[in-house]
């Protein structure tokens, strides 16, 4: 490799498996290490790079309205971005949303390398051991992702019972490749996280084209407003009113019963959800995102009830 040429690590897993978690660990634990981050997104709201702790001109957030592809000459212009705005990047990750193949974008690395500038390192992939049996029946996309791994983490390993974290194991294997599994728990010393990248087999990228969409019966909702929200309703919509969803995440302002403005990070994985306060920046723009992903939902009641959750 160049001394010049970016490795890429295309970052995979089902909705929810804690991708943005594990890019900031990394980002954290290396502050020595010009890191670029680019995201596929499928919502129309940019909810993702606000997660990201990373610096700004270092994150790219691709919005494409779909839920399971990125255009690819879109991703090829997001790393040129990146790399013109900082050429002295020392790696680039790719966030795939949780419901896309990342074959596609692998593929289009292969084929355009921006003359040397940019090289496929590894594709990881991140599978939620609290949840794996259940979304693995329902969701075929979770095996492509999977099979595609140069290297697994299982993460969630403190929520998830035993007979998941065996499963999820017994599935990587059952592939039929040497893939390699890592469990990532507090304890993982992510900083040996670029040691693992060097010493892994990485495996060939298949030449085939299957690439379908897996939106069926799936719809997201998006909701942004500048209005707060009065605290102790949204707690009550969520935890009340969310049942039977994939997927949510957001930021959110609220007044709080001190009549202060807080700031919160609102995640929620199937039945887990949580609301967690949040320093505001100075000069930060005060807008609430939201998106909501699940199975045949209605849209109009939920849009509804977290309107009612706003202050006038």
């Amino acid at each position: 490799m160049k001394k010049n040429t970016i490795p890429i690590s295309i970052i995979s897993g089902f909705l929810g498996c804690g991708k943005t978690t594990f890019i900031n660990r990394i980002v954290h634990d290396f502050p020595e290490k010009k890191i670029g981050v680019i995201v596929n997104e499928f919502g129309k709201i940019p909810v993702e790079s606000h997660l990201i702790n990373n610096s700004e001109n270092q994150i790219i957030e691709l919005n494409t309205g779909c839920m399971c592809c990125l255009v690819r000459k879109d991703i090829i212009s997001a790393a040129q971005d990146l790399i013109s705005l900082n050429p002295d990047l020392d790696y680039l990750f790719v966030e795939t949303s949780g419901l896309s193949d990342p074959l596609p974008v692998a593929q289009t690395f292969i084929h355009n390398d921006l003359n040397g500038k940019i090289k496929l390192d590894t594709i990881i992939n991140l599978i939620d051991s609290s949840c794996f049996m259940q979304n693995f029946s329902q969701f075929d996309i979770i095996m492509q992702q999977t099979r595609l791994a140069d290297f697994v983490f299982l993460t969630k390993l403190h929520l998830a019972h035993e007979r998941s974290i065996e499963y999820a194991r017994a599935f990587v294997k059952n592939l039929g490749k040497k893939t390699k599994v890592y469990e990532l728990t507090e304890e993982f010393e992510i900083n040996k996280f670029f040691e693992i990248i060097d010493l892994v087999d990485k495996l060939p990228i298949p030449n085939e084209d299957h690439h379908q969409h897996n939106d069926t019966d799936i719809e997201v909702i998006n909701f942004e407003t500048e209005n707060n929200f009065d605290l102790h309703k949204f707690e009550y919509f969520y935890r009340n009113n969310l049942d039977g969803i994939i997927r949510a995440k957001g930021i959110i302002y609220c007044h709080s019963t001190k009549g202060r403005q807080e700031k919160f990070v609102f995640q929620a994985v199937a039945e887990k959800k949580e609301l967690i306060k949040q320093d505001i920046a100075v000069n930060q723009e005060k807008k609430s995102i939201l998106i909501i992903i699940g199975i045949s939902l209605d849209k109009e009641q939920i849009l509804n009830q977290l309107k009612n959750c706003l202050i006038e």
